[in-house]
C-alpha cells in the first residue's frame, strides 16, 4: 500500500531546452553543462541562436539545446519563432534565468566592454540608463512567454544556478539528461558587485516585484520544481505526511 501511495505517475521527460534569457544570469553555463552530456547545441559552435528555426520545419528536434538570452528583452518579436520551435521540438522546456537587475546589467556592461561590443570609454551610468526600460519590462515579457509556451520555468541565479548542484536541478526539472562524465559539481562564485557601483532603486524594486508576481512566483524553480504529474494517491500521501510531521 505504501508503495502505491509513493508511486509517481510521471509525464514524458523534457527532451529539448530553450533558454531565453537573461544575459549574464547563467545561460552560457547551462549551455555548457547540458551539451557536455546528451544535448546538442542547434547552432553548433555558436553560443547563441539568432533564429531558433531556420529551415528546420520538417525536422523533429530531440535532445537539442537552443539559447538566446536576449529573447526575454523582446518577446513580441520572437513570438512566432518560439511557437514554431516548440512545435518542432520533442517535449520542450523553456527557461528564463534571472538575477537582480543591477547585478545583471553591471555584469553585461563589463562583458560587452571586454568584447568591444560597446566603447571601453562608455560610463556605466550611461549604459544602465540605456537598458533600464528594457529590464523593467521583463516582468510583462515573462507573463507573455508564460501565455505562449506550454512549459516554462524561471530560475533565479542566486537561489539555484550558483549554489545548487546542477545535476539535481536537471533531475528536479524532469529533463532527460544523461552524461558519461563523472558527476562532479563545484559551486560557482561570480564576480562581486562592487560596493561603490551605482545602484538604481527602480531596478531593485522591479526585480523584487517581478519575483513576487503570483503568476511568475508559481513557475520559479522552487515552486515548480517538479514539472511532471503526480497521481492522486501520492498527493494524499504528501498531505498526510505534512499533517503528521
Amino acid at each position: 500500500m505504501l508503495k502505491a501511495l509513493k508511486k509517481r505517475k510521471t509525464s514524458k521527460k523534457f527532451e529539448t531546452i530553450c533558454v531565453v534569457g537573461l544575459p549574464k544570469c547563467g545561460t552560457s553555463y547551462l549551455l555548457d553543462f547540458f551539451t557536455a552530456g546528451n544535448f546538442i547545441n542547434i547552432e553548433g559552435h555558436k553560443k547563441e541562436t539568432n533564429k531558433l528555426i531556420n529551415n528546420y520545419k520538417n525536422i523533429r528536434f530531440k535532445h537539442c539545446f537552443a539559447k538566446n538570452p536576449k529573447i526575454i528583452w523582446d518577446v513580441d518579436a520572437w513570438q512566432e519563432k518560439i511557437k514554431e520551435f516548440q512545435e518542432c521540438s520533442g517535449k520542450c522546456l523553456f527557461i528564463v534565468c534571472v538575477r537582480p537587475y543591477n547585478e545583471a546589467i553591471y555584469s553585461l556592461y563589463n562583458h560587452w566592454r571586454k568584447r568591444r561590443v560597446i566603447s571601453t570609454r562608455m560610463q556605466y551610468e550611461r549604459f544602465l540608463k540605456s537598458h533600464k526600460k528594457t529590464y523593467i519590462g521583463i516582468e510583462n515579457n515573462i507573463i507573455k512567454l508564460k501565455n505562449t509556451v506550454e512549459n516554462l520555468v524561471v530560475i533565479p541565479f542566486h537561489e539555484s544556478i550558483i549554489n545548487k548542484n546542477t545535476y539535481e536541478i536537471a533531475e528536479d526539472l524532469n529533463i532527460d539528461f544523461k552524461t558519461s562524465k563523472e558527476k562532479v559539481w563545484s559551486k560557482h562564485t561570480p564576480a562581486e558587485f562592487p560596493e561603490e557601483t551605482f545602484v538604481d532603486e527602480d531596478l531593485s524594486s522591479a526585480y523584487k516585484t517581478m519575483l513576487n508576481n503570483i503568476s511568475i512566483n508559481s513557475i520559479t524553480y522552487k515552486n515548480k520544481k517538479y514539472l511532471y504529474d503526480i497521481n492522486i494517491w501520492y498527493m494524499v500521501y504528501r498531505v498526510w505526511k505534512s499533517l503528521n510531521s
